[in-house]
């Protein structure tokens, strides 16, 4: 609304030039610390108000309990989800503690129309905590091929503007997370959270060795019986031609088809995978299968 200030993105700055509003208030400076989107809490500091304004926060869709305070103080008014929340700010200096408390999500795919008219219903989980997207990083050894634009005063330093990358995949990734309830998913999937440290020059956090936090998930190894490669039809089974792969006779593939969830836990043995943020992945697996219900003998 004119003026008023909004803020609708998230992220640590620090402006020190006088702000002007269009009903003649000024603001000194306006400063963000955050480490949003792996951190629920983002602190505000707005300095030197001449009058009172609005300030609008907003209140992503995901969070259902959102809560302000200023000036060490809890608003009593309701913040809902979705919406600019608006905050009358007096004249003079003031501390803003935004809270979006990022609960673990998990959201259950609807069928696939491969088709007109037929539907596949596989009931795929995908992970989710805040506004982030959680996957399962898969291993894999890169064959680099042409390289652009590799100068000296690229950002960051030492890594070249583009380059044809192939990531030929090669650790396993047939894994059925172990869920017993989707409403309390904390109560399968944990947490962690390491406060980041430096990033190199010019490098953002979401790098699979830089990213701040993680989920760790209790899953199972699916046999090629239960979840396969594509066979057949766009994206099956093709060896690369010898010579053009650092790994002999490299098959390459589409994963097929995802059993229907959930799979049985019978005589199965878990182990714990670690879930990082989409945007920090290479090659990935980001739509799992899911079983119910504990396996024999637990292993790290």
């Amino acid at each position: 609304a004119e003026g008023h200030v909004a803020i609708t993105q998230y992220f640590s700055a620090h402006m020190t030039r006088s702000i002007e509003l269009s009903a003649g208030t000024t603001i000194g400076s306006l400063r963000v610390a955050t480490e949003y989107p792996f951190s629920q809490m983002i602190a505000i500091e707005i300095n030197n108000v001449s009058q009172e304004f609005v300030l609008e926060l907003r209140i992503p869709g995901w969070c259902g309990d959102a809560r302000i305070e200023l000036d060490g103080r809890m608003m009593p008014e309701t913040v809902s989800r979705g919406t600019m929340h608006a905050l009358k700010i007096p004249a003079g200096s003031h501390a803003i503690s935004l809270l979006l408390p990022m609960k673990i999500r998990i959201e259950r795919r609807p069928p696939n129309l491969p088709f007109p008219g037929v539907a596949v219903p596989t009931n795929a989980a995908t992970i989710l905590r805040g506004p982030l997207v959680y996957a399962m990083p898969r291993e894999y050894v890169l064959d680099v091929g042409m390289v652009f634009d590799n100068e000296d005063s690229n950002s960051p330093v030492g890594q070249a503007q583009g380059q044809n990358s192939y990531l030929l995949g090669t650790g396993p990734w047939r894994y059925a997370l172990v869920i017993e309830e989707d409403t309390n998913a904390d109560a399968d999937l944990k947490h962690q959270y390491h406060p980041p440290s430096p990033l190199p020059h010019g490098q953002g956090p979401f790098a699979e060795s830089l990213v701040p936090d993680r989920i760790i998930a209790k899953a199972t190894l699916l046999p090629r019986e239960e979840w396969d490669v594509q066979r057949s039809g766009r994206g099956h089974v093709v060896e690369c031609a010898t010579g053009s792969t650092s790994i002999d006779h490299y098959n390459t593939s589409w994963a097929g088809p995802l059993p229907r969830s959930p799979v049985s836990s019978a005589e199965r043995v878990p182990q714990y995978i670690e879930l990082i943020p989409y945007g920090a992945t290479n090659l990935r697996i980001a739509e799992f299968v899911t079983t119910r219900g504990f396996c024999k003998k637990e292993k790290r």
